[in-house]
């Protein structure tokens, strides 16, 4: 860095007291140019370094094939996902604390379709978690 200063210091120096002696207005722009010049080189000068580091660099095979998940196992991933999440906030808010949760689900080009959902809570919890679960239930189905 230091040396940057250094020479864009002395080009800039040098180019003033070279325009100052010449005194001629048709050589300012060459000189000026020139000037230019050496600090535009003095500044990317160290893309040389950089470009030359990769020269070390094993080259990698690249595949033509690029691995994307299917459509439908993405969206019956995500649909779960949330689903749970969903169920347990539920829940919780009611102090149920869900030990597992199982969600059978079906997804087809144009269609999800949730077949059974099992959710597993403590013996003294189950009564009070199937009503919340019934009750939840009969809302998804009316609605």
């Amino acid at each position: 860095m230091r040396e940057w200063v250094f020479i864009i210091f002395s080009v800039s120096l040098a180019g003033g007291m070279i325009n100052l002696l010449a005194r001629d207005t048709a050589s300012e722009k060459y000189i000026k140019f020139l000037c230019g010049a050496v600090c535009l080189l003095t500044v990317i000068s160290p893309l040389k370094q950089i470009i030359l580091s990769f020269e070390g660099v094993a080259e990698t095979e690249i595949s033509d094939e690029i691995s994307l998940p299917d459509g439908n196992e993405y969206i019956k991933r995500q649909t779960e996902e949330e689903l749970k999440e969903y169920i347990r906030k539920y829940l919780l808010t009611e102090g149920i604390i869900c030990t597992d949760i199982c969600i059978e689900i079906t997804v087809t080009d144009t269609e999800t379709v949730i077949g059974g959902i099992s959710v597993y809570v403590s013996q003294k919890d189950l009564p009070k978690a199937t009503r919340l679960l019934d009750g939840m239930a009969e809302v998804i189905s009316d609605g």
